[in-house]
């Protein structure tokens, strides 16, 4: 039996990206400077070219955009926003986390729930859930969530995984839609044997430790490796069991 939807849903959407684009010659124009990237098959993975934040920029820069052309997209105002969730994937401060900021730049009512998440590259699925369960003790409200990723600033570019990267943030509103539609369920899947495989931080070390920068790294190489490779193979059974467990087949979707 198919579950209908809790009449909670996605109402708004809004994206912000940088205006830079770095192209692959960025790479290709000087192959021996990137002795990681290449003789091991196409490093870019199909990739044509991806966005740079400007250095005078930050994530909540982004973060905020992305938040206003959502709201902007249903006709919302912020004093309708009851819950907001952020995601940074490299946020400007530790702590106070973005949330904090991009608040205060929205001018959002100060009894705003606001707050941060973690759930590294698979936060969206996780924020949903949390966003959807939290408005639904604010009937009649909206949630406003972000999700941004800067990690060109943390990358050295001759990681291997540089050239798959780039920045920008995008934004969704929760709010109520019509009777058996909505969100209808998630599925999680913890993989903690990847929890050394490619982390932000200090290499080998804790993030407030002294000595280098914080950057992006791969403390567990064969870990990463593995996590790169099973990728598919663990999203798919994520999504074919969530299908099932609302009584549906890959056949039933229509959009992906």
């Amino acid at each position: 039996m198919r579950s209908d939807g809790n009449g909670i849903g996605i109402v708004g959407l809004g994206v912000a990206l940088p205006e830079q684009v770095r192209t692959n010659d960025y790479w290709t124009r000087a192959p021996e400077r990137y002795p990681d990237l290449f003789g091991h098959g196409d490093p870019m993975r199909g990739t044509v070219e991806r966005r740079v934040l400007e250095p005078e920029r930050d994530s909540v820069d982004l973060e905020v955009e992305a938040c206003r052309a959502a709201l902007a997209s249903c006709g919302a105002a912020v004093d309708d926003v009851r819950v907001m969730i952020g995601a940074s994937g490299t946020p400007t401060w530790i702590e106070p986390g973005n949330h904090v900021r991009v608040a205060r730049r929205l001018a959002l009512p100060p009894a705003t729930l606001t707050l941060s998440t973690l759930s590294a590259c698979a936060v969206a699925v996780p924020q949903l859930e949390v966003g959807v369960r939290t408005l639904a003790g604010y009937p009649g409200g909206l949630a406003l969530m972000y999700q941004s990723s800067v990690y060109t600033r943390t990358l050295d570019d001759g990681m291997v995984l540089a050239p798959l990267v780039g920045d920008g943030a995008v934004a969704e509103v929760l709010g109520p839609v019509p009777a058996g539609l909505g969100f209808v369920g998630a599925r999680h899947a913890v993989r903690t044997e990847f929890a050394d495989a490619i982390v932000v931080g200090r290499p080998q070390g804790r993030w407030y430790d002294a000595g280098e920068r914080i950057v992006v790294g791969i403390d567990d190489r064969e870990a990463a490796r593995d996590m790169i490779r099973r990728s598919p193979e663990l999203a798919a059974e994520v999504c074919l069991g969530l299908l099932s467990d609302h009584g549906l087949r890959p056949a039933d979707v229509a959009a992906f």
